[in-house]
């Protein structure tokens, strides 16, 4: 039977709120009515906008950097009539981070920062609040790292005056009014802020203008603060020390003044000794040295550079004894990272970071001078209580930096000494730790090649980074054995009849060769012969190798690809060799003609226009040869060694008095070495 519905049941539908589809935020403020691109009152007086600072912390203050990092909750005030809606109970509607976008905001940044970050845990630290009127309340929570001008004529007794200063980027003084909202209560701190080596004395705000020749006067907001170094810390430090060594170096005096190597040794050594310990790793200066080579916080913007799982990023823990590796497929997500790293106390291991910090790149390229060696790094950031590898050996050099946090090692007597390959060793073949100790940072740790070890970050110290710069790898006397031995048997057997005798019939064909040893340690023993009396060694796929896939000359980071500079080289002009560690002489043969007889050329290869993105990555070469690319170097007749090792081993030389028949190869010789950057006019 069917069921009849009343008009009264009808109308209280109708009116049920619970059956009406809610309305977007987007018609609610009638975003799609406007054009945010513009501020509000476009065309009209400067828009108002009040600003508020509550400071949270003030994380470090850098003497040697001269610059200090503070976080704070940055709040804009202003009212945007466009944003305004109807509401009968006069209530406010907050917003996170996604409605951003969508309106116009104040584009205020700081003057004089050097980085900064908006903090992302859990979610953007940020807030929206709109009033029915249009009053907009936008708040971020912000870590940011700014200069300050110190003056150290007064150390250790010096105040130091730091301010931030803030600033809107696109508006002047005729579009935007930048002012603090509640006058000198806008700014608060939080009452348990203290340094470790300063009284903050005062903090304050005051505003002012600040000019600019092509867009003319902005407002400018300053947040200031006074900073006066506590004495007792460097009483403790410093004056202290100074006071112990002076009274150590007495008791020398009781020594028997015969005893000369008793007294040096105990007036030195303790000395050296106690300035170690007293002033060394408490010092905040040197805590932070390398702090500016890699840092936890780079992570973010790295990512969104477009980094790869298994070529730039690793994640792993050591479980059971083993390697585990979570990595995902394809880009590396910052969330997804934090995430493995926050829940799964993994830990990320980087790949080369010299490829992007500029502060790595300065140091690995001067030490693949220092070496003549590529020299590798990798950066390990591991959470409280992890360990990301097992215990195992390298086989390079390693010496580890601590950037941040602490990290707890044990080093093992090797199993294979200065070895050459990677191993992973079980904890009951290696034993008890020959070492143990704690890393903090500002620390440096040297192990040879096999050295076995393993590393944790130790509870209570919320995470660990240090970085590895490694060196030496498959550069051992063995490998320049044979290297330079295939250049050597060649070169002999030109002139040595027997060495071009054919091996026995059937030699390649048996098991036992015994008959044959004996000739071929003679063949050994003349060849030893003659390596006496060389003075030169072909080692050119070393060399190249080590050449063509070293790091570029770090020039700067905002310089680009090197390019032939200065005055052109004529023939009476003198000339010097520049970046000489970056470049190589070889004899070989003509590569360019495929005749079965070759006749033998100069080689100069260089790394001048090396890419410094494939350093170390492993491909460079392949991809060079797969393509049939041509290698950065230039390619001279034999006739002209004398004059390129007149170049190579002179400090200046002029281009008429280099050893060459004419002057038309003297003239094409440097013009060719200029055109690759390697000589310049002096």
């Amino acid at each position: 039977m069917r069921k009849h519905t009343s008009k009264r049941e009808i109308s209280m539908r109708k009116l049920d709120s619970t059956k009406l589809r809610p309305l977007k935020y987007e018609q609610i403020l009638r975003i799609e009515e406007h054009d945010f691109a513009m501020r509000p009152g476009f065309g009209g007086s400067p828009i108002p906008v009040g600003i508020d600072v509550q400071i949270e912390s003030i994380d470090s203050i850098s003497e040697v950097d001269m610059d200090f990092t503070m976080t704070l909750y940055l709040r804009h005030y202003w009212k945007d009539e466009r944003l305004s809606f109807p509401s009968t109970k006069n209530r406010s509607m907050t917003f996170d981070g996604r409605l951003i976008k969508k309106i116009w905001v104040p584009d205020v940044f700081f003057v004089h920062s050097k980085r900064s970050f908006i903090h992302d845990t859990t979610m953007e630290n940020v807030m929206l609040r709109v009033y029915p009127d249009g009053n907009v309340l936008f708040s971020l929570r912000i870590t940011v790292s700014a200069m300050c001008f110190m003056d150290f004529s007064r150390f250790p007794l010096d105040t130091q005056n730091c301010s931030l200063e803030l600033e809107s980027y696109a508006y002047n003084e005729d579009d935007l009014m930048l002012y603090w909202k509640h006058g000198n209560e806008s700014l608060s701190t939080d009452e348990h802020i203290s340094l470790s080596q300063f009284f903050i004395e005062e903090f304050s705000a005051s505003s002012g203008l600040a000019f600019y020749s092509s867009t003319g006067w902005y407002n400018r907001l300053f947040i200031n603060f006074a900073l006066r170094r506590h004495i007792f810390f460097f009483v403790l430090q410093s004056y202290f020390p100074a006071m112990l060594m002076v009274m150590l170096s007495w008791v020398s005096f009781w020594i028997d003044r015969r005893a000369v190597p008793a007294r040096v040794s105990l007036g030195i050594t303790t000395v050296l000794t106690m300035s170690t310990i007293i002033t060394g790793r408490e010092d905040p200066s040197v805590a932070a040295y390398y702090q500016s080579l890699f840092q936890l916080t780079d992570l973010k913007e790295l990512c969104s550079q477009g980094l790869y799982y298994g070529r730039d990023v690793n994640i792993c823990r050591c479980v059971n004894g083993k390697k585990k590796v979570l990595n995902k497929d394809g880009k590396v997500s910052y969330l997804q990272l934090k995430k493995d790293f926050d829940q799964k106390k993994a830990t990320i291991q980087f790949h080369q970071p010299q490829r992007f910090k500029d502060e790595l790149w300065r140091i690995q390229e001067k030490l693949e001078c220092y070496f003549g060696s590529l020299v590798g790094s990798n950066v390990y950031i591991t959470p409280q209580e992890a360990q990301g590898l097992p215990p195992h050996y390298d086989d390079v050099e390693v010496f580890i930096l601590q950037l941040e946090g602490e990290k707890h090692w044990r080093l093992y007597k090797p199993t294979v000494p200065l070895a050459r390959e990677y191993s992973v060793e079980s904890e009951d073949r290696i034993g008890n730790p020959t070492h143990e100790f704690t890393l903090k940072p500002g620390d440096l740790l040297y192990f040879p090649r096999g050295t076995i070890h393993q590393a944790d970050t130790p509870p209570g110290v919320s995470y660990s980074t240090h970085v590895t710069i490694s060196t030496y790898q498959n550069n051992s006397w063995g490998d320049f054995l044979l290297d330079v031995i295939p250049g050597l048997v060649f070169d002999t057997a030109k002139e040595d009849t027997e060495l071009r005798t054919s091996i026995p019939r059937q030699l390649l064909m048996q098991v036992d060769i015994a008959d044959s040893t004996q000739r071929l340690s003679s063949f050994l023993r003349s060849l030893a012969d003659r390596l006496e009396n060389t003075k030169e060694l072909r080692s050119s796929d070393m060399k190249k190798d080590f050449v063509l896939n070293r790091l570029p000359p770090f020039l700067g980071s905002s310089t680009g690809p090197l390019t032939p500079g200065g005055k052109l080289p004529k023939l009476d002009s003198r000339i010097r060799l520049q970046f000489k560690d970056h470049a190589i002489i070889t004899v070989e043969p003509d590569q360019e003609n495929s005749d079965e007889c070759r006749k033998e050329m100069i080689y100069v290869y260089h790394s001048l226009k090396n890419s410094r993105e494939m350093h170390m990555m492993g491909n460079e070469e392949e991809d060079a040869s797969e393509d049939g690319a041509e290698t950065h170097g230039l390619r001279f007749p034999l006739s002209h060694v004398d004059a390129l090792k007149q170049i190579w081993t002179s400090a200046t030389v002029c281009v008429k008095e280099l050893r060459l028949s004419s002057d038309a190869e003297k003239e094409n010789l440097v013009l060719s070495l200029w055109t690759e950057c390697l000589i310049e006019v002096i």
